[in-house]
């Protein structure tokens, strides 16, 4: 290693040799390969660096046998690489309206906690599959269960996956011979994502870029789409958190505070009448029986309006025909139908479930009925004191 180590550029990122740089490549792909056995990781990935910014524009390197030996080496980094390294990252987050960025530090210790702030997110919009999209392929991407009738020869994969997903290493070094044509690995999840984003799986001409293919896969979701809520005519995406019905004690402060917050735009105390759940959409026909805090839609004390949710939301709702709750929600959830509002369960819709008087008399319901109604009288009575 060390006399390798001397015929390497100041650096030890690549190997230069005389008579082209495709042969550069090709023996700092040898020389990653030797780091790799000898588990000098750290030097191996700054040899990954160098050889992955080599790359022409179209994704190839200088030769056939250049490509070939610097893929099956950074492929091998890949495979015996540590999962995790040792973590030393800080994280600093401006956010527009703050006057402090958000900071966080990321170690050994701390690397899988989850960390969450409430901010303004934009979602870019993913890239449309057209029949165009796919040129001389035929591509195919579906997850499944595993399946116990596999046989296998040597492959390597370069394959981008889905955020908080790492693929089964053992599986990434067999591919069928019995079915030529399909790939097959396990993939598993490492940590909860809250929004998890479509993934694109693409196939390609090697050396006619131009003949391509690209398809979208999620574990929940048919082909990748977008998730949408379509009640008539009006359709409105529905890629963002769920809301969720906080069964966990809540107190005055964070009910009103909410109740008061920029964008919320109604208080109800609603009972839901009818819950009509389809694969596509949850329909929720629910009366409004006390006005809190009225919003844009007037006048509806003791009315029926409709409240949809998408079906991903289901559990996280959780709302029961004939039970009564306290539901706050935001003006840009509210829609124009074709006479009236209608009300999306979006992410910053709060739900609480309001206990009846009977429910109220027992001691588990007791101090969240006082709240409750307290909070109630006091927007009532005092508004938002802002």
């Amino acid at each position: 290693m060390e006399t390798m180590s001397q015929s390497a550029i100041t650096d030890r990122t690549h190997w230069p040799v005389p008579g082209g740089h495709r042969f550069t490549l090709e023996a700092t792909g040898y020389a990653l390969m030797a780091l790799v056995k000898a588990k000098e990781f750290d030097q191996a990935g700054h040899v990954v660096k160098w050889l992955t910014e080599q790359r022409f524009h179209n994704g190839r390197y200088d030769s056939t046998q250049a490509t070939i030996i610097v893929f099956q080496a950074v492929a091998q980094y890949m495979m015996e690489v540590p999962d995790l390294k040792d973590v030393d990252l800080h994280v600093s987050i401006n956010i527009s309206g703050r006057s402090q960025p958000l900071k966080w530090t990321f170690n050994n210790e701390n690397a899988y906690v989850t960390r969450s702030a409430k901010v303004v997110t934009l979602y870019h919009a993913l890239p449309e599959e057209k029949e165009t999209d796919c040129k001389k392929f035929d591509l195919q991407v579906k997850i499944e269960e595993e399946s116990e009738d596999r046989d296998a020869a040597m492959s390597v994969l370069d394959i981008t996956m889905l955020t908080g997903f790492t693929a089964d290493k053992k599986d990434l070094a067999r591919v069928s011979h019995k079915l030529s044509d399909r790939v097959v690995f396990r993939i598993h999840k490492i940590t909860r994502v809250g929004l998890l984003q479509p993934a694109a799986v693409t196939l390609y001409e090697y050396y006619a870029m131009e003949n391509r293919c690209m398809k979208f896969y999620h574990p929940e979701k048919k082909d990748g789409a977008l998730n949408r809520i379509c009640h008539e005519e009006v359709c409105r995406c529905a890629e963002e958190n769920c809301s969720y019905q906080r069964k966990k004690r809540a107190n005055n402060w964070d009910r009103l505070n909410s109740a008061c917050e920029a964008g919320m735009d109604y208080v109800y105390k609603a009972t839901v009448v009818h819950a009509d759940l389809t694969p596509a959409l949850d329909h929720f026909t629910i009366r409004v029986d006390e006005v809190i805090k009225e919003g844009t839609d007037t006048g509806v004390g003791g009315k029926e309006r409709i409240f949809m949710a998408h079906p991903y939301c289901r559990e996280a709702i959780d709302l029961s025909e004939g039970s009564t709750y306290l539901i706050m929600g935001k003006f840009k959830d509210l829609v124009e139908g074709k006479d009236r509002l209608l009300y999306m369960l979006g992410g910053g819709t709060w739900i609480e479930y309001w206990p009846t008087e009977a429910e109220c008399q027992e001691p588990a319901y007791n101090e969240a009925c006082k709240g409750i109604t307290s909070a109630a009288e006091e927007l009532q009575t005092f508004g938002c004191r802002t």
